[in-house]
């Protein structure tokens, strides 16, 4: 009976052998199945990285073409302004000047001051806004009509905006309708933007 054990034994140990050992034909084989999975990984990793690149630069260009600027602080544009004051604005007219890809958009209007919070001005001015013609669908508010908070620097004969975006703001209902952010009570934001002036 040891012998017949040692036998069984003898034998499987063999196979063990056998199959841990393969040979060369399927060391042949094996080869080019690796290599395949190899390059199917790679592919399949570098069309991720692909895809990963062009959803990055969609979105990039999306927040860059599609959205305004960063909030720029009151303190920030009242300290950058010559002007700030409580206009009436009339009259808005509108002309493009240039050639194709050189086009821009001039508008005029007429501000009557209201109110002066910082700096002086004439009783009435010209208001200007100049931006390049484009197919980007967010722009700068054009100039309206209305009662209105500006903050405005000189340049020439006309008054311009401080900051493209966040320097026209509409007074309506008794209320400052602060540019992408929540009308303010008249008064509050005034006192607000005078308070700044002091400080400065």
């Amino acid at each position: 009976m040891g012998s017949g054990v040692l036998c069984c034994a003898y034998v499987m140990n063999g196979l063990m052998i056998h199959q841990a050992a393969p040979t060369a034909r399927d060391a042949a084989g094996a080869r080019p199945r690796r290599r395949s999975l190899e390059l199917g990984r790679w592919r399949r990793s570098r069309a991720v990285k692909t895809i990963t690149i062009i959803a990055t630069l969609v979105v990039a260009t999306a927040l860059v073409r599609g959205l305004p600027p960063v909030q720029t602080p009151k303190d920030s544009l009242v300290g950058h302004s010559e002007v700030v004051a409580i206009v009436t604005v009339a009259n808005v007219t509108e002309q493009v000047v240039g050639k194709r890809k050189r086009q821009v958009r001039k508008q005029r209007a007429d501000a009557t001051v209201e109110r002066i919070l910082k700096g002086t001005a004439p009783q009435k001015f010209v208001l200007a806004y100049d931006e390049p013609v484009s197919n980007v669908s967010c722009r700068p508010p054009s100039l309206c009509t209305g009662r209105l908070l500006v903050f405005l620097r000189r340049d020439g004969d006309v008054f311009v905006r401080t900051h493209a975006w966040y320097s026209q703001h509409r007074i309506e209902t008794n209320h400052v309708n602060w540019f992408l952010q929540r009308p303010e009570p008249f008064d509050e934001a005034v006192k607000e933007v005078e308070r700044i002036v002091k400080s400065q």
